[in-house]
């Protein structure tokens, strides 16, 4: 039996970590088409894209990733049939409703659909979660959630909304086909390890930044950004704190990218400004040489969203495969990564209770002020315990024994639970799952014959019938205007103005008899289609059409 397999929608942009900004989705989904190369066993890689370039990138991108050519194939979403091959089209993002409209035209049996949760907050996030509830989307198909936190967050609003609609529409709100596993992030766990040169890294990098031997070096690595992010007012002030407890030198170095000048200012002075005591090291995220070394200089990582926008936490769970002890928030995925006094330290949060969110939801919604702003206003009074903060740093610098038994634990872990050879057969699993499914669950929401598969996006001669004078049927009758209309279709094809797509018309091949026919009289349409395959008829239709408005046939009846 063939391993399971699936096709990756596929945008270059959404799996690559090389651009100008780095944010966690595109990390995760870059780590993820590389652990599926590396571990899933696939003896083809499928991508589902629109344009050539795109499935070039892509497999550049799988050879890259393989370290030699492998095979590659090409989905054109108008081949989307064949995607029953691989069995599943996965996207890396929660928008596979607009998937399920799409497959609605072939066979809804034909494979399975399966999305994961990243952000969830945003307005494109949010209207994606919307369109799940009203798609017609099958019992095979799933959208993973990345924790227990996010997975609790999209059944509670996409729960809403299915109530909304069934108020609406005056009945029982249905029974919600979509699966919604909980599978983490992965991570590389024999790239994180502390290798044979590890110390000698440390050595260099400490160096490098003047952290002295006996020194205590704090690592935040991430995104720069207390709007949509983590505020580092409550890590400024814990370390502060800590400093003050115990006496230690200490060294905060943040690695990542900030946007803009607003944020290098603003972070640059908070921290002078909270943390006077504590030397502050600024760092490049992307840069390459930072993303593989600077966590050997560290002794304790630290990490506190306070933000709806994040989900998971990559992060933290890469400094556990690198044995580093993690200081971070008890904020959603968070907590299901690092285990309080084992492999490292929660700190507790608190946020305002339902109800006192509505005024910046509405400004959201009402677009008085961006999404930015309406994360940065939720954040503003969610709490990241200062007190326990400091604690937490101070235990875990006054003992260097506990530092490094939790960072075992913490490699152990994230070996066992979270390294790709263990999150990649999870994910195989749950489609081989869907595919046992699309095998013996009852279809729901077929089409109707003659119904368009998509009412929003309808064929547009439906849609529109009431706007032209007549409608072109098989009763109508098609003429020549006269003997020369056949040399006139030349130069009438050669012409931008006249013939913009010309893949939905008849070819030149099948053209050209057909006029020539109309030398002997006019012809009813009906006969003209009965004469060709039925695949090409709507190619007739269309083109009938075409000759009548290029003024190389008239219409009658």
């Amino acid at each position: 039996m063939p391993l399971p397999n699936a096709a990756f929608v596929y945008v270059p942009d959404n799996f690559r970590t090389t651009g100008e900004r780095l944010d966690g989705r595109q990390a995760a989904s870059e780590a993820f088409l590389k652990a599926f190369v590396r571990f899933s066993r696939a003896d083809t890689f499928y991508c589902y894209t629109v344009h050539q370039d795109g499935f070039d990138a892509f497999a550049g991108q799988i050879a890259t990733l393989a370290g030699a050519p492998r095979t590659s194939a090409w989905v054109k979403p108008t081949a989307m049939a064949s995607l029953s091959e691989p069995g599943t089209l996965f996207r890396p993002g929660p928008d596979i409703g607009s998937l399920a409209w799409l497959r609605r035209h072939f066979d809804q049996r034909g494979f399975s659909l399966c999305g994961i949760t990243h952000t969830t907050a945003d307005d494109l996030a949010l209207d994606a979660l919307s369109g799940l509830a009203t798609a017609p989307l099958q019992p095979w198909d799933a959208l993973v959630c990345t924790s227990r936190a996010v997975k609790g967050m999209v059944e509670r609003v996409l729960g809403g909304w299915e109530e909304y609609l069934a108020q609406k529409f005056g009945t029982k709100a249905p029974d919600r086909p979509l699966r919604l596993p909980i599978i983490p992030l992965g991570v590389d766990c024999d790239a994180l390890a502390p290798g044979a040169d590890a110390a000698a890294i440390r050595r260099d990098w400490r160096a490098r930044l003047r952290i002295g031997e006996n020194d205590i070096a704090v690592l935040y690595l991430g995104r720069l950004t207390h709007t949509t992010k983590a505020n580092p007012l409550p890590l400024y002030l814990g370390l502060e704190k800590a400093r003050q407890k115990t006496g230690r030198t200490i060294h905060l170095i943040q690695a990542g990218w900030l946007p803009g000048p607003f944020y290098e200012k603003t972070f640059r002075e908070g921290a002078q400004a909270f943390a006077p005591s504590v030397n502050h090291v600024f760092l490049d995220g992307r840069a390459p040489d930072v993303r593989a070394g600077i966590r050997r200089a560290a002794d304790i990582f630290a990490s506190f969203p306070d933000n709806v926008q994040e989900t998971f936490g990559l992060t933290p769970l890469e400094a556990m495969a690198a044995g580093l002890p993690a200081v971070v928030s008890d904020w959603n995925g968070y907590r299901e990564i690092v285990r309080d006094g084992v492999d490292g330290i929660l700190v507790p949060t608190a946020m305002p209770e339902a109800g006192a969110g509505a005024e910046p939801a509405y400004w959201f919604a009402s677009g008085i002020m961006d999404y930015e702003s309406y994360a940065a206003a939720a954040a503003q009074s969610i709490a990241v315990d200062v007190e326990a903060a400091a604690e937490a740093f101070a235990r875990l610098i006054d003992d260097p024994a506990l530092r490094t038994r939790m960072g075992h634990a913490g490699r152990a872990r994230a070996r066992e639970v979270f390294d790709w050879r263990a999150i990649v057969p999870r994910y195989q699993a749950l489609w081989a799952e869907l595919a046992e499914s699309r095998k013996s669950m009852l279809e729901l929401m077929a089409p109707a014959p003659g119904e368009p598969p998509h009412p929003l996006r309808a064929d547009p001669y439906l849609a529109f019938a009431e706007y032209a004078s007549v409608t072109i049927t098989d009763d109508t009758l098609i003429a020549s205007i006269d003997d020369a209309a056949a040399g006139r279709l030349q130069p009438i094809r050669s012409s931008p103005l006249a013939h913009l797509l010309p893949q939905f018309l008849l070819s030149d091949d099948e053209l050209r008899p057909l006029i020539e026919g109309l030398r002997r009289g006019p012809q009813r349409i009906g006969d003209l289609k009965a004469a060709i395959a039925v695949a090409r008829r709507p190619h007739l239709a269309r083109t009938v059409g075409w000759l009548a408005k290029t003024g190389l046939v008239r219409l009658k009846g």
